[in-house]
Protein backbone atom coordinates (compact mmCIF):
# COMPACT_ATOMS: atom_id res chain seq x y z
CA UNK A 1 0.00 0.00 0.00
CA UNK A 2 1.35 3.77 -1.11
CA UNK A 3 2.05 6.31 1.57
CA UNK A 4 -0.29 8.96 1.41
CA UNK A 5 0.28 12.48 -0.71
CA UNK A 6 2.27 14.46 2.03
CA UNK A 7 1.64 18.64 1.37
CA UNK A 8 3.81 21.29 2.61
CA UNK A 9 2.93 25.06 2.51
CA UNK A 10 5.27 27.70 2.93
CA UNK A 11 3.84 31.05 2.95
CA UNK A 12 6.78 33.65 2.84
CA UNK A 13 7.12 36.11 0.00
CA UNK A 14 5.74 34.15 -2.62
CA UNK A 15 3.73 30.88 -1.91
CA UNK A 16 6.07 27.75 -2.18
CA UNK A 17 4.07 24.38 -2.57
CA UNK A 18 6.42 21.59 -1.72
CA UNK A 19 5.34 17.70 -2.34
CA UNK A 20 6.33 14.47 -1.17
CA UNK A 21 4.75 11.54 -2.37
CA UNK A 22 5.04 7.92 -1.78
CA UNK A 23 7.51 5.99 -4.38
CA UNK A 24 5.37 5.02 -7.72
CA UNK A 25 3.01 7.82 -6.82
CA UNK A 26 2.31 10.05 -10.34
CA UNK A 27 1.19 13.38 -9.39
CA UNK A 28 0.21 14.98 -13.11
CA UNK A 29 -1.17 18.35 -12.29
CA UNK A 30 0.27 19.62 -8.23
CA UNK A 31 -1.92 22.59 -8.66
CA UNK A 32 -4.98 21.02 -9.35
CA UNK A 33 -4.45 18.92 -6.03
CA UNK A 34 -3.79 22.20 -4.13
CA UNK A 35 -6.79 23.75 -5.40
CA UNK A 36 -9.20 20.93 -4.42
CA UNK A 37 -7.67 20.46 -0.98
CA UNK A 38 -8.16 24.04 -0.29
CA UNK A 39 -11.42 24.50 -1.60
CA UNK A 40 -12.58 21.56 0.58
CA UNK A 41 -10.92 22.89 3.72
CA UNK A 42 -12.56 27.21 3.06
CA UNK A 43 -15.53 27.49 4.98
CA UNK A 44 -18.26 28.77 3.14
CA UNK A 45 -19.35 32.47 3.76
CA UNK A 46 -22.80 31.42 1.98
CA UNK A 47 -24.74 29.78 4.45
CA UNK A 48 -28.09 30.68 2.83
CA UNK A 49 -29.60 32.71 0.13
CA UNK A 50 -32.37 34.26 1.95
CA UNK A 51 -32.20 37.88 1.32
CA UNK A 52 -34.67 40.89 2.43
CA UNK A 53 -34.29 44.22 0.24
CA UNK A 54 -35.70 47.59 1.15
CA UNK A 55 -35.38 49.66 -1.68
CA UNK A 56 -36.13 53.37 -2.51
CA UNK A 57 -35.76 54.97 1.44
CA UNK A 58 -35.17 58.42 0.73
CA UNK A 59 -33.47 60.41 3.65
CA UNK A 60 -32.72 64.40 3.65
CA UNK A 61 -28.76 64.39 4.38
CA UNK A 62 -25.51 66.99 4.71
CA UNK A 63 -22.89 64.66 2.84
CA UNK A 64 -20.59 66.57 0.42
CA UNK A 65 -17.53 67.61 -0.39
CA UNK A 66 -18.75 71.65 -0.82
CA UNK A 67 -20.09 73.69 2.00
CA UNK A 68 -23.27 73.96 0.43
CA UNK A 69 -24.07 70.41 0.64
CA UNK A 70 -22.66 70.48 4.13
CA UNK A 71 -25.16 73.52 5.27
CA UNK A 72 -28.02 73.00 2.98
CA UNK A 73 -28.22 69.31 2.77
CA UNK A 74 -29.83 67.32 0.12
CA UNK A 75 -31.99 64.04 -0.64
CA UNK A 76 -30.42 60.72 -1.16
CA UNK A 77 -31.64 57.44 -1.51
CA UNK A 78 -30.78 54.29 -0.18
CA UNK A 79 -31.14 50.65 -1.30
CA UNK A 80 -30.13 47.86 0.77
CA UNK A 81 -29.95 43.90 0.91
CA UNK A 82 -29.78 42.31 4.05
CA UNK A 83 -28.94 38.45 3.52
CA UNK A 84 -30.14 36.30 6.95
CA UNK A 85 -31.54 32.75 7.11
CA UNK A 86 -35.19 33.35 7.03
CA UNK A 87 -36.21 29.38 7.74
CA UNK A 88 -37.80 30.11 11.02
CA UNK A 89 -39.82 32.87 10.19
CA UNK A 90 -41.39 31.52 7.48
CA UNK A 91 -42.38 28.55 9.30
CA UNK A 92 -43.69 30.40 12.92
CA UNK A 93 -45.14 33.58 10.44
CA UNK A 94 -43.82 35.52 14.31
CA UNK A 95 -41.64 38.90 13.51
CA UNK A 96 -39.92 37.82 17.04
CA UNK A 97 -38.44 35.41 14.78
CA UNK A 98 -37.10 37.52 12.57
CA UNK A 99 -35.56 40.79 11.71
CA UNK A 100 -37.40 43.62 12.16
CA UNK A 101 -36.40 46.27 9.90
CA UNK A 102 -38.12 49.14 11.61
CA UNK A 103 -35.28 50.03 13.78
CA UNK A 104 -32.64 49.47 11.29
CA UNK A 105 -34.39 52.21 9.11
CA UNK A 106 -34.97 54.70 11.65
CA UNK A 107 -31.05 54.33 12.87
CA UNK A 108 -30.69 55.60 9.15
CA UNK A 109 -32.74 58.16 8.95
CA UNK A 110 -30.97 59.39 12.40
CA UNK A 111 -27.34 59.02 10.98
CA UNK A 112 -28.72 61.10 7.38
CA UNK A 113 -29.99 64.08 9.65
CA UNK A 114 -27.31 64.30 12.91
CA UNK A 115 -23.96 63.42 10.53
CA UNK A 116 -22.23 65.61 8.17
CA UNK A 117 -19.69 63.42 6.00
CA UNK A 118 -17.91 64.92 2.99
CA UNK A 119 -17.54 61.99 1.26
CA UNK A 120 -20.74 59.89 0.10
CA UNK A 121 -18.38 56.43 0.15
CA UNK A 122 -18.04 57.25 4.34
CA UNK A 123 -21.45 57.89 4.77
CA UNK A 124 -21.94 54.31 2.62
CA UNK A 125 -19.55 52.54 5.24
CA UNK A 126 -21.71 53.97 7.68
CA UNK A 127 -24.73 52.91 6.62
CA UNK A 128 -23.28 49.10 6.11
CA UNK A 129 -22.29 48.87 9.51
CA UNK A 130 -25.26 50.09 10.77
CA UNK A 131 -26.77 47.45 8.48
CA UNK A 132 -24.32 44.44 10.15
CA UNK A 133 -25.43 44.72 13.50
CA UNK A 134 -28.60 42.91 14.16
CA UNK A 135 -26.92 39.30 14.43
CA UNK A 136 -29.25 37.83 12.62
CA UNK A 137 -27.81 39.72 8.94
CA UNK A 138 -24.83 37.81 8.16
CA UNK A 139 -23.97 39.98 4.86
CA UNK A 140 -25.25 43.54 4.02
CA UNK A 141 -25.33 45.49 0.71
CA UNK A 142 -25.98 48.76 0.32
CA UNK A 143 -26.24 51.66 -2.50
CA UNK A 144 -26.45 55.26 -1.58
CA UNK A 145 -27.27 57.71 -4.28
CA UNK A 146 -27.11 61.29 -4.36
CA UNK A 147 -30.33 61.99 -6.24
CA UNK A 148 -29.09 65.59 -7.61
CA UNK A 149 -25.67 66.45 -6.95
CA UNK A 150 -24.75 69.65 -7.49
CA UNK A 151 -21.94 68.77 -10.29
CA UNK A 152 -22.46 71.82 -13.41
CA UNK A 153 -23.21 70.42 -16.87
CA UNK A 154 -24.69 67.19 -14.82
CA UNK A 155 -27.84 66.40 -14.48
CA UNK A 156 -27.04 61.86 -13.30
CA UNK A 157 -27.48 61.00 -10.53
CA UNK A 158 -24.19 59.69 -8.33
CA UNK A 159 -23.85 56.59 -6.38
CA UNK A 160 -21.69 53.95 -4.31
CA UNK A 161 -22.79 50.51 -3.39
CA UNK A 162 -20.85 48.26 -0.72
CA UNK A 163 -21.07 44.91 0.13
CA UNK A 164 -19.63 43.10 3.38
CA UNK A 165 -19.78 40.01 5.35
CA UNK A 166 -20.32 39.81 8.78
CA UNK A 167 -16.58 39.47 10.88
CA UNK A 168 -15.80 36.47 12.87
CA UNK A 169 -15.20 37.69 16.04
Amino acid sequence: MAKPLMIKLTIGGSLKIKFKRAIGTKISNPRRIFCCIVMDRMPSTKKHQDCLHLSGIRCYGYTGALPEEQILGQWFEIDIRLWFDMTQPAQTDCLADTLDYRPLLAAITELMQQQRFHLIETLATAIVDLCLRPDQVQRAAIRVTKLAPPVPNFTGQISVELERDRQAP
